[in-house]
């Protein structure tokens, strides 16, 4: 369902009812992460591709992170209809928290807003996007980054579990 301008950000609307701070989160961009270039134009019909699919779910298992979506996703969504989508391909609701919001800055400023509204909620977070760094800094140390053309694959798993665990 299209966003009806109801913002998917308030903090009363992702606080508590689904976590408890603090906690692990990853910062979850879609097209060029969970699905690539092939695919990421059938997402609405055909859901997240089965290898990134597989690798998000196998570094949740391993680190029992939080998502908070990133990027154009999360914003053209009600954050009930985001859950929903995750829910479909076995991430259940309660791991997705939140989204953030379009500052007018870089994906990086997106996330730094994000962060400071939701003081002390990420333990530890992970950035996995297609994005160059310069989109986003500062959180370079904290980024893992995909290409557009791939996805995530099982190459990433392991450097991700290690930055959420470490």
């Amino acid at each position: 369902m299209a966003a009806s301008g109801v913002s998917l950000y308030p903090v009363g609307r992702v606080s508590a009812t689904h976590w408890r701070a603090p906690v692990k989160v990853i910062f979850l961009d879609i097209d060029g992460v969970m699905n690539n270039s092939e695919t990421a134009p059938k997402l609405l019909q055909q859901g997240f591709d089965p290898v990134p699919l597989r690798c998000l779910l196998e570094i949740l298992a391993a680190t029992d992170a939080k998502i908070v979506v990133s990027g154009a996703l999360g914003r053209v969504f009600e954050f009930e209809d985001l859950q929903l989508f995750f829910d479909c391909h076995g991430i259940p609701k309660d791991r997705v928290i939140g989204a953030t919001r379009n500052t007018g800055t870089t994906r990086g400023g997106d996330i730094s807003a994000w962060l400071a509204e939701h003081p002390g909620h990420a333990e530890r977070y992970l950035v996995i996007d297609d994005a160059d760094l310069d989109q986003i800094r500062p959180h370079g140390p904290r980024f893992l980054k995909t290409e557009w053309h791939i996805g995530l694959t099982p190459a990433h798993v392991r450097r991700a579990i290690r930055m959420l665990n470490a």
